[in-house]
């Protein structure tokens, strides 16, 4: 596949962020097939740690919360042109 236009990247570069977030929070997947606990995923560790049979420390939930956002700040910030121009172009 050939990209030729200013618009064909823009619009595979929307697909592709947009890729990376759904897999980046797929819960569901991960909390039913991954059955070792050092193999768990990042959202069904924070759904283990905000859970807790002797209740939450909201300290330490919240934390886990900031940091887990971090990479999906980055890529925001690095493809924010992008995201807006994909988006704006699929309105039209």
């Amino acid at each position: 596949m050939v990209l030729r236009s200013t618009d064909d990247k823009v619009g595979v570069g929307t697909i592709a962020i947009i890729n990376v977030i759904t897999i980046w929070s797929e819960y569901l997947f991960a909390s039913v097939l991954l059955t070792n606990p050092s193999a768990r995923t990042l959202p069904v560790a924070i759904a283990e740690i905000s859970s807790g049979d002797s209740g939450i420390d909201h300290g330490i939930l919240f934390a886990v919360l900031s940091i887990a956002t971090i990479p999906m700040l980055i890529i925001y910030f690095v493809f924010s042109k992008q995201i807006t121009e994909g988006v704006a172009l699929g309105s039209v």
